[in-house]
């Protein structure tokens, strides 16, 4: 009965979303969990997998032990980083075949439905990608920018060498710490 099924999960930094579907791409079952990203909370990514699978294993009347021919397809958060990604795919459950990359990366294909394209993530992260026709595809990270700049922005302003910007009076007047 498992043969033919693909079994997609979009893992990101805060929330991740599974899906079981058959060959034709028809839904049998889906699940949300929380952050799967290994790099930066390896156990909790695990448990997090496995929490979405024996979920939608569950819900589409399937044996969680019982993986024979069923595809794991999964994009997820700090993918990029290859011991990351290598450590966390030989923690889960083995599938009969495993398509792994990052999360951008998988938005990126989707997005574009695997033709040349651009694409900004605004997530956990922030990420830009871009596929050219040759099919290399480049990635830019800014993950956890929009918390360290302004940092930056305080720290060269206590050795003067930056003014104050108008963000930077906003943040100020409504309260939040410098």
């Amino acid at each position: 009965m498992a043969g033919g099924l693909i079994y997609c999960v979009d893992g990101g930094g805060t929330k991740s979303r599974a899906r079981l579907v058959d060959a034709a791409g028809t839904s049998l079952a889906e699940s949300e969990g929380g952050p799967c990203n290994p790099s930066t909370g390896f156990d909790r990514a695990v448990a997090t997998f496995n929490a979405l699978w024996r979920q939608c294993a569950a819900a589409a009347g399937l044996d969680a032990e019982e993986l024979g021919g069923i595809v794991l397809s999964i994009g997820a958060a700090g993918f990029y980083v290859p011991a990351a990604r290598s450590r966390f795919l030989a923690a889960i459950p083995q599938f009969a075949k495993t398509v792994a990359s990052s999360d951008g990366y998988a938005a990126l294909i989707g997005a574009g439905s695997g033709k040349p394209c651009g694409l900004i993530n605004i997530g956990t992260g922030v990420a830009g990608h871009r596929l050219w026709p040759s099919g290399v595809s480049v990635q830019r990270d800014a993950w956890g920018w929009h918390r360290r700049r302004p940092r930056q922005r305080r720290l060269a302003r206590q050795k003067g060498a930056a003014p104050y910007s108008l963000s930077d009076r906003r943040h100020s007047s409504a309260g939040r710490p410098e």
